[in-house]
């Protein structure tokens, strides 16, 4: 079932031509009708402020979540935050003034999903 919700992905080492990134779109592709990614930063940030009251499920890969978290999670836009990497007692530190809901290891690039939603 394709939900009404955009998913905006920030990682600074996106390739679009390897097998793994294409096969992680298509993947995703089956749950999200719009898919965008981003290698920069302030263009993300850009987008997430400029999207309306659309709503967004956003992925940061593990090195700029700490940086970017702090600056995108009170955007009304933001409903979910998961944070693509495996270094999560890292995360575990600066992530205590955010919700927790999930934590999803993947057992065949052993990264884990940690979802955060909006502390209220």
């Amino acid at each position: 079932m394709v939900q009404n919700i955009s998913l905006i992905w920030l990682d600074n080492n996106i390739d679009e031509d390897a097998p793994d990134y294409q096969n992680i779109i298509s993947q995703l592709q089956k749950n999200v009708n719009l898919i965008h990614t981003f290698t920069d930063s302030q263009m993300f940030i850009e987008f997430l402020e400029n999207i309306g009251d659309d709503k967004a499920c956003v992925i940061i890969s593990e090195s700029l979540a700490e940086q970017i978290v702090s600056k995108i999670h009170d955007l009304a836009q933001i409903d979910t935050i998961f944070i693509f990497g495996d270094n999560k007692r890292f995360h575990e530190t600066w992530t205590k003034n955010f919700y927790r809901n999930h934590v999803d290891s993947n057992e065949h690039h052993q990264y884990e999903w940690n979802y955060y939603k909006k502390s209220t």
